[in-house]
């Protein structure tokens, strides 16, 4: 009967590695894998030839993955009963939660941020664009505009009645005096 071939289960940060004891160039070897609690969705891989590591999948930080390996001898159309089974866990893996809580924490200085400087550049407008000043009382009007307008009117219609109209050589006489 064959023996089952000696094997290392490697995780390389999320990489599922097994590295298989070469037997000579007639074995292959049936190498089964699976998360650690769901035997059910086992996967398989064929290795004809053995050359130093053989990447299987790769991991999910978290679960522990399992591997198991049996020998197979086309010619004479044997297999040997699989190996003891090796577990492994992804290394040096961020928790998923740690991630999205940074992520959002992100977000959420950067609206602080934004909101900051959107409400600060906004006073800053108000501020050069339309101050608030305090008329004096000398600028300040008493009465309501209409008045105003009407006054106004009748000070232009007395100034008309008063135009004098000076020939040019008595205003270049008198300005030379």
């Amino acid at each position: 009967s064959l023996t089952p071939p000696l094997m290392k289960v490697i995780a390389d940060g999320y990489h599922l590695l097994v590295e298989l004891e070469d037997m000579g160039p007639a074995f292959q070897f049936c190498v089964l894998y699976w998360k650690k609690g769901q035997e059910s969705r086992m996967q398989q891989k064929v290795v004809k030839e053995v050359r130093s590591v053989v990447h299987l999948d790769t991991m999910e930080a978290g679960p522990d993955y399992c591997v198991k390996a049996q020998t197979y001898v086309e010619v004479i159309n044997r297999s040997s009963s699989f190996s003891q089974t090796q577990c492994v866990r992804a290394q040096g893996g961020t928790p998923m939660w740690l991630v999205t809580a940074l992520i959002s924490a992100g977000f959420a200085v950067a609206a602080l941020t934004l909101s900051f400087l959107t409400w600060k550049t906004s006073k800053i407008f108000q501020y050069s664009c339309c101050p608030v000043a305090v008329l004096p009382d000398t600028l300040k009007v008493s009465e309501p505009p209409t008045q105003l307008i009407l006054y106004g009117s009748e000070e232009a219609e007395q100034c008309d009645l008063m135009v004098c109209v000076i020939p040019s050589e008595e205003v270049l006489r008198l300005w030379i005096q």
